[in-house]
């Protein structure tokens, strides 16, 4: 049986083989992406958890950058998913963390600024008509007390991807080795952590997604992009596959070059596997599609410093780590 899942527990793959694994590539055997540095950098890792222990580890992507009219301090605005800022059990969510760059860490974010001057806001979709399932979707503000620490950033405008668009995919979540008889993706242990883009092709485009989970993150249904996962040559041994996501990439963005610029098109929110975890060819994973619910994130990148929105969410502790400087 195929679970189409968010990806909580699901995430990118990468292929290692007999080849060596390349850190800077998430799929695959040449079919990395060449994404520029700038427009990587907005690629962040995403904590949520209750009191000061961490639930759940995920991706985002940052889509404003607004800084203050005096000073060094300004608001970064990141769209992720829903279930990213969420904990997996009934406690409610207080603790939120981002993090620039890899880090790879079973402490996972460690708290380096104070929360007292700090601020985090959230906004989960709110499109939806009465009684439907929610659109895995979330915006994140964080306060940031000096933007100049932060990596140069090239913050991708939102686009619209079509059917055989070439596109590429980015996460911070687990890996994978291949099968080869059975041609096949199986989740190794691994630290989450380590960013990782992959090229793809958009499969078909999905009015209606339905993303289901058993737990209390509860269930969504967006318009998505379908990929469906393939390996070359048709038979005998794999020497290329595509990106599958896996656990960790929830949230992580997929970007179409157009002309030389790069467009936000997608943001993972959800994967098949089998009972296993494996994952085999013609598998699926899925995009909320950017382009269908741009209103809404325009609005959301708007209303970020709202002191009266502030207010009435509620602001968590934050765990802000600077990129490290390499």
């Amino acid at each position: 049986m195929v679970r189409m899942m968010p990806l909580k527990s699901l995430a990118l793959v990468a292929l290692t083989t007999s080849l060596p694994h390349l850190a800077s590539a998430l799929a695959l055997l040449g079919n990395a992406g060449d994404v520029p540095a700038a427009v990587a950098n907005t690629v962040v890792r995403v904590g949520a958890g209750q009191g000061t222990t961490w639930r759940a580890h995920s991706t985002g992507v940052v889509v404003g950058l607004k800084r203050d009219a005096t000073g060094n301090a300004g608001w970064l605005v990141v769209l992720t998913v829903d279930h990213a800022v969420k904990v997996p059990d009934n406690n409610p969510t207080n603790l939120w963390g981002i993090g620039f760059g890899n880090q790879v860490s079973t402490t996972f974010f460690v708290p380096s600024l104070s929360s007292a001057n700090q601020q985090f806001v959230t906004y989960r979709y709110s499109g939806q008509p009465a009684g439907q399932n929610p659109v895995d979707l979330a915006v994140i503000g964080v306060r940031i007390a000096d933007v100049t620490t932060l990596a140069t950033m090239s913050i991708a405008a939102l686009g619209e991807a079509a059917a055989d668009d070439d596109v590429t995919m980015f996460g911070y979540g687990l890996r994978a080795n291949v099968i080869q008889a059975a041609r096949a993706y199986v989740p190794i242990s691994d630290t989450y952590g380590t960013l990782r883009q992959g090229k793809h092709k958009v499969g078909t485009l999905e009015n209606s997604t339905h993303e289901f989970s058993s737990s209390p993150t509860g269930s969504y249904t967006q318009a998505s992009l379908r990929y469906r996962m393939s390996m070359t040559p048709a038979s005998g041994t794999v020497t290329a596959a595509t990106p599958h996501f896996m656990a960790g990439d929830s949230g992580g963005p997929t970007f179409k070059k157009v002309g030389e610029d790069y467009q936000l098109v997608g943001i993972h929110v959800s994967s098949g596997s089998d009972g296993s975890g494996a994952v085999f060819e013609n598998f699926s994973s899925y995009d909320a599609n950017v382009h269908t619910y741009r209103t809404w994130i325009n609005g959301r990148i708007e209303a970020v410093p709202e002191p009266a929105s502030i207010s009435a969410l509620g602001i968590g502790a934050l765990a802000l780590l600077r990129r490290r400087r390499r």
